[in-house]
């Protein structure tokens, strides 16, 4: 970012110094621009920025950076003034002409830009935002929750099975896992800790405590300077030496007349500068702790040095580990810190308190583990610290105020274990013993009641859209929220379409990528988490349960960055599909063809939006500024999907064109707005107008749970004015069902196809207010069948019907004669494979198309699948005649029907 809190003439001092070191063939266009007429204002601006301040302000090296940094650009406050944090060009204001006759050419190139003011990259003001959203009134269940969680882990917590009374609060960035304990310190004691390496204050909320992690760095940079292993300060004195001294300092400084919120308070309030001079302190004590016990320490440290030189063969360390190791953390404990949680205990205790809070946010900046080691580090880490915990139940273990661990951050780590063997002795956070289960249920959408619903248009803007999801987004402003929504998605500011967790990232957030259970999906999930924005729900033994929620502004941040460049969408897409199924066993086998219709219908979305508008999010919306996504007509995303340049959709014969002309016109003045797809987990049998109404305002299609009868899933659309009074009865549902397998079954089955394929009905309310109706309007009907490759008369690639669905399948879905309900008569498209030929939105994208192809052709053939047909047949004999019945049922010919 560029220098914090300066004033405007200040930045524009520092162009006019940088415009005048520039070289001389550069001044002529800088005069030519300075004396531009209002109408070649805009022309010469965008060449200026092309040919010359590109060229010397952001040269090729910086665009490789994975974090900004100052000493990479020639001129900074222009980096700022004309590129956001993704990288990517500003758009120039509309009043661009009149801002250049108005003021000097240094200030005219510091506002070009749309949005660009300032006070967006004056650390103070972004301060006073992430304070301001910081402070707003909490919502969410999240406290109640951890209330419960704690009558559990209290009910629950057994000394010789845990390991310690630490509480990790895991999940991903902006969830509310600090909040949450402010939100608790108003309630019982609590002190929170924030530990944070970066250096811009904006980096997150609260701001970090520099003197809690300087301690340690002063600690490790004095142990290099030992020659020998005696004298070095070990990882778990200094967790004990830091936990004793900042216990000491709140015991002798505690004031329990207070509210507890009045000494927890964090940087930005009043007591900033209180909470400074006590970290000094904390940091100082805690130096002496180590000095005053120095003869002490090294004389428990013996057995350590001893170890070091015993053979690398011999079982001797191992067993010196499991003798020592525990016995010395309680001495550490003893000598370092009893006195201190002694005589902060005594002091609520008799203030009517039983239980303590200390927080460690963001704790993995404590230090991680190496991969191996014969003995106790001379650098922190959070192991130490997790050791040092629980060597306290030993220690505290009889006193009537118990002291809880909170450990915060979002990677997994906090709590994964590490495999057993000579590195667990040391680097496992204590062997045979367990952490507690996780806190992870920090409330989602919780301020998604404060999103305008009074027109459909409503769905479009990020204004609105940003009070979904995750608090986070709340704090930012609708010009801000894209890119600090890319910046926490990718942890970069530039998607890249090379790098796997970009990939996926991109994708998991946009069409419901699923994985399985193994260590491959574990590793994935717990990066997920920790670097980019999914959501951790539980934890089962080595299991990490993650998702990927339906989150509007990260999916548009997603879908804004693959648009950003069709040839990175096509490699993007061509390296999620090779790379998760040939490299990474992690990826749900069953979920392939599913997910290639979920990437189809996203791409003709994502293709028809392009070919109109020059981006994904428009950013030029007039009168008044408000980025904001595009709604489709129905036709254009069937036309794109289906029929490329062809107005009737690739059919041939004057029948067929007939009737897909009734059903473009069908389509227009309908619309869709879906961004990503959402998967539902219970088995639909109906819609209500209040699910469907859900979907359409969080830009989502509908993904059905696995073994969902009929349909895999539809997409939402809205068949009234956009702009009018938004009217819930004017949804409907368009779905679709996939087949990826090939099965040896008769002609009349095959004949049968997707006859049952119907939309679920929709649950309206009565006139008289009574409870709701069943409803089941005409719609579309898609049959995505993308592994067959038959070409036979019988069993043509595409077909295009007018007719009402047949009940094949038992399902609640179908209509009911004994209601007095029949089915409508809906458009069925049938497409029977997978190629640019029957969906020509895949044409533009080569690599894509391959890839996807490639996913089928490494599936069993045909041929094996008869095999595996017979066996399945023989251990399901009741369905495969269920079906034979139906499939003789089936009628000789559909009314209304056009193949091509």
């Amino acid at each position: 970012m560029s220098s914090p809190d300066v004033s405007l003439e200040e930045h524009e001092r520092i162009v006019e110094v940088w415009l005048q070191t520039l070289p001389q063939s550069c001044q002529e266009e800088i005069t030519e621009l300075k004396n531009a007429d209002p109408a070649v204002v805009r022309s010469l601006t965008a060449d200026f920025l092309q040919d010359t301040i590109r060229k010397y302000v952001f040269p090729k090296s910086a665009f490789k950076c994975k974090e900004s940094r100052s000493d990479a650009w020639a001129c900074p406050v222009l980096r700022d003034a004309f590129w956001g944090r993704d990288g990517l060009p500003k758009p120039f204001r509309t009043d661009l002409e009149k801002l250049h006759s108005e003021v000097p050419l240094a200030r005219f190139l510091l506002l070009a830009c749309v949005g660009m003011s300032l006070q967006t990259f004056c650390v103070s003001a972004q301060q006073r935002k992430l304070r301001e959203g910081w402070n707003q009134e909490y919502r969410g269940t999240a406290p109640i929750a951890f209330e419960q969680a704690l009558h559990w882990y209290e009910k629950n917590y057994d000394s010789r099975i845990h390991s310690g009374r630490a509480i990790a609060i895991i999940q991903s960035s902006g969830s509310g896992k600090s909040r949450l304990v402010d939100e608790l310190s108003k309630k019982y004691p609590t002190f929170c800790v924030f530990f944070q390496t970066s250096k811009d204050a904006t980096a997150g909320w609260p701001p970090g405590d520099p003197l809690a992690l300087k301690f340690f760095n002063d600690l490790e940079e004095a142990n290099i300077t030992y020659i020998g292993h005696e004298e070095q300060i070990r990882a778990k004195e200094m967790a004990a030496a830091f936990l004793g001294a900042l216990i000491g300092e709140l015991a002798d400084e505690w004031k329990v007349h207070l509210p507890m919120t009045q000494f927890y308070g964090h940087h930005g309030i009043p007591n900033t500068e209180a909470r400074l001079e006590f970290f000094r302190r904390v940091h100082g004590r805690a130096n002496r702790l180590l000095l005053d016990h120095k003869n002490v320490l090294n004389e428990e440290r013996r057995w350590i040095n001893e170890l070091s030189l015993s053979p690398h063969d011999s079982e001797r360390p191992e067993e010196e580990v499991k003798t020592h190791s525990p016995q010395w953390h309680r001495k550490l404990f003893s000598i370092l810190c009893r006195g201190a949680f002694v005589q902060l205990g005594d002091i609520l205790k008799g203030a009517g308190h039983s239980k303590f809070f200390l927080s460690l946010d963001r704790c993995t900046i404590l230090g991680q583990a190496p991969a191996a080691g014969r003995t106790p580090l001379p650098r922190m880490t959070l192991v130490a610290m997790q050791r040092i915990i629980k060597a306290a139940d030993y220690e505290l273990g009889n006193h009537p105020v118990c002291f809880w661990f909170l450990l915060l951050d979002t990677s997994p780590s906090v709590i994964t274990r590490f495999p057993s063997g000579l590195r667990s002795a040391f680097f496992r956070p204590i062997a045979n013993l367990q952490p507690l289960p996780p806190f992870t249920h920090l409330g989602f959408n919780q301020l998604m009641d404060r999103m305008p619903r009074q027109k459909a248009s409503d769905s479009f803007f990020l204004e609105n859209l940003k009070f979904t999801g995750r608090p986070l987004w709340s704090t930012e402003t609708s010009c801000e929220v894209l890119d600090t929504a890319k910046q926490k998605l990718f942890s970069s500011p530039v998607f890249d379409s090379h790098h796997m967790p970009h990939v996926l990232a991109a994708f998991a957030f946009r069409v419901c990528l699923a994985f399985v259970g193994n260590d491959a999906a574990r590793d994935i999930a717990s990066d997920a988490v920790d670097h980019h924005m999914c959501l951790l729900t539980s934890v089962i033994g080595t299991t990490l349960i993650t998702q990927a929620p339906s989150e509007p502004i990260l999916a548009i941040a997603a879908a804004d960055a693959l648009n950003v460049s069709h040839d990175g969408y096509d490699t993007a897409l061509a390296n999620l599909f090779e790379e998760l199924h040939h490299q990474y066993p992690a990826h749900d086998p069953t979920d392939a063809g599913k997910l290639c219709a979920r990437v189809l219908l996203c791409l003709a979305r994502d293709r028809t939006t392009i070919q109109s508008n020059p981006g994904f999010v428009d950013s030029k919306t007039f009168p008044a500024k408000r980025e904001k996504i595009h709604a489709i007509e129905l036709a254009e995303l069937l036309q794109t999907l289906l029929g490329g340049e062809d107005p009737s959709l690739g059919f041939t014969t004057e029948k067929e064109k007939a009737l897909a002309q009734e059903l473009l016109a069908f389509c227009r003045h309908k619309w869709v707005n879906f961004t990503h797809f959402i998967r539902l987990e219970r088995h639909i049998d109906d819609l209500s107008t209040e699910e469907l109404e859900h979907a359409w305002f969080f830009n989502a299609a509908i993904q059905c749970c696995h073994n969902q009868a009929v349909i895999d899933g539809g997409i939402v659309c809205y068949g009234g004015s956009l702009d009018e009074p938004f009217d819930r009865l004017n949804l409907f549902l368009i779905p679709y069902q996939t087949k990826a397998r090939t099965r040896s079954t008769g002609a009349a089955s095959r004949a049968g196809l997707g006859l049952d394929l119907t939309a679920p009905p929709i649950l309206h309310p009565k006139h008289d207010g009574s409870g709701s109706e069943r409803f089941k309007p005409p719609t579309i009907v898609l049959l995505m069948d993308l592994k067959s490759k038959s070409t036979s008369k019988e069993n043509d690639k595409t077909r295009l019907e007018l007719r009402a669905a047949h009940a094949t399948t038992r399902w609640e879905g179908h209509a009911d004669p004994a209601r007095g309900e029949t089915e409508p008569r809906n458009y069925f498209i049938s497409v029977r494979g997978c190629s640019s030929a029957q969906y020509p939105v895949l044409k533009h994208f080569p690599q894509a198309r391959k890839a996807i192809l490639g996913v089928f052709a490494t599936q069993p053939t045909s041929e094996w699948e008869a095999i595996d047909d017979v066996y399945l047949d023989e251990m399901c004999p009741l369905e495969r005649l269920g079906e034979d019945k139906r499939g003789d049922e089936i009628p000789p010919d559909v009314d209304g029907g056009a193949s091509c």
